[in-house]
């Protein structure tokens, strides 16, 4: 099957934040009294900062999400496109096929962290966490994707790195991609497809 939307998570998906996601959850916990290891905080990627401090069980004030955000540009200079993404992007452009982002992400933190890497000028639809109530893995996030460009499910495909993607697309009835940079050994997924390099998704 041809898929006519490919629609992409931002973290660990386009661009590897993964070393400084984690050294800020690390760092401004501490800051809290609490000493994660990395490998802990690893449960907490791909979801928004309210339900990770949820998940982690933490107690902390009003001021946490300032603290972690000024963490986190501290951290900003470690994120970079994955090797062929932009040049995968720029082809799948060319060919007509609709490209878009559902990320966790607020718009706050996309205009403050990832400004450089010029999304807009990329994507014609991006929906942040600030446009749904509901967040990854509900699939609300992509239903307001497909609302708003008018897709059909059946021709959209959603690729991200984290079981909450996969879930999410699953849940909203599209086609899942689970993409593996690293090449790691999988264990079980649930995603139609896995992408082990960025020139694998032109196949689709």
């Amino acid at each position: 099957m041809t898929y006519k939307n490919l629609i992409f998570d931002i973290d660990g998906t386009l661009i590897d934040t993964q070393e400084a996601v984690l050294q800020t959850w690390q760092t401004t916990l501490r800051e809290y009294g609490y000493d994660f290891s990395l490998d802990q905080l690893q449960a907490i990627l791909g979801i928004p900062l309210p339900q990770g401090l949820e998940q982690l069980a933490v107690n902390v004030d009003q001021d946490y999400q300032q603290r972690w955000n000024d963490n986190y540009a501290k951290e900003a200079d470690k994120m970079f496109f994955f090797a062929g993404i932009e040049d995968v992007l720029q082809q799948l452009q060319q060919t007509g096929v609709n490209i878009g982002v559902v990320t966790s992400r607020s718009q706050d933190e996309l205009d403050q962290f990832f400004k450089d890497f010029e999304l807009e000028k990329i994507f014609p639809v991006i929906i942040t966490a600030d446009d749904t109530k509901l967040h990854k893995p509900e699939p609300e996030p992509l239903e307001k994707y497909l609302k708003q460009v008018g897709a059909a499910k059946e021709d959209c495909i959603y690729i991200g790195d984290m079981p909450t993607d996969i879930l999410c697309a699953q849940r909203a009835g599209m086609t899942a991609g689970l993409v593996n940079w690293s090449q790691k050994e999988l264990s079980e997924t649930r995603a139609e497809f896995v992408f082990l390099s960025p020139q694998e998704m032109l196949a689709i």
